[in-house]
């Protein structure tokens, strides 16, 4: 994998993670499989003042949580060296792998769960099953279904709306600032569509 597809894996895993990913809940080969999912950046504004771009934060955040080291070591880093790669290299990150993993928990989630999805979301968006299955028949469409319900829910619009934005070519963070959803709301909302999907969670839908 060339420089160019692994921080494009990257990249994809981030958004991923961050928007709607399965939760740390989810069962793989019988045994609890933790997902990269990113909670939203503690001390944001604190590494913004200090000059990082968000970006730079997201990625910094993600090679410490997977290397168990510090935020303030990954950016120090960063900023000396100017390459991700390297970054990830130096703290034993393997961008591929995690990518690779990512992959496969996120297939086994989704073919497990399939009916669990159409059933929760048909109660959660107080839609007939019908109506959810129709937007729901591919596994692309299922896994960002999950996001489109919690931003139709927190950016108080129907269901519809949402997916015709997305359908129209909007991209997820660009449906977020346009319905002006914050994202910590966001990532719990979705977080908690996953546990109870999975059973983990017995907060009906509301």
């Amino acid at each position: 994998m060339n420089r160019k597809q692994t921080w494009t894996g990257l990249t994809a895993i981030l958004i991923l993670a961050f928007f709607a990913v399965p939760s740390a809940y989810a069962q793989h080969g019988g045994k609890p499989y933790t997902h990269h999912q990113m909670a939203p950046v503690q001390n944001m504004q604190k590494w913004l003042q200090e000059g990082y771009t968000k970006k730079e934060v997201y990625h910094a955040a993600f090679i410490a949580e997977h290397s168990g080291k510090k935020m303030e070591a990954v950016l120090q880093y960063y900023k000396k060296h100017k390459s991700w790669k390297e970054t990830a290299t130096h703290f034993g990150v393997d961008v591929g792998k995690i990518r690779a993993e990512h992959h496969e928990a996120k297939e086994h989630f989704y073919a497990a769960n399939k009916e669990n999805i159409i059933r929760y979301l048909a109660q959660y968006n107080g839609r007939s099953r019908a109506d959810i299955e129709k937007y729901a028949r591919r596994e692309e469409d299922r896994h960002f279904l999950i996001l489109a319900s919690a931003l139709a829910k927190l950016g108080h619009k129907n269901l519809d709306t949402v997916m015709k934005m997305h359908r129209s070519g909007n991209d997820p963070q660009e449906i977020i600032e346009s319905l002006k959803v914050d994202r910590h709301a966001l990532f719990k909302e979705v977080r908690s569509i996953h546990e109870a999907i999975q059973g983990t969670s017995t907060r009906p839908p509301n």
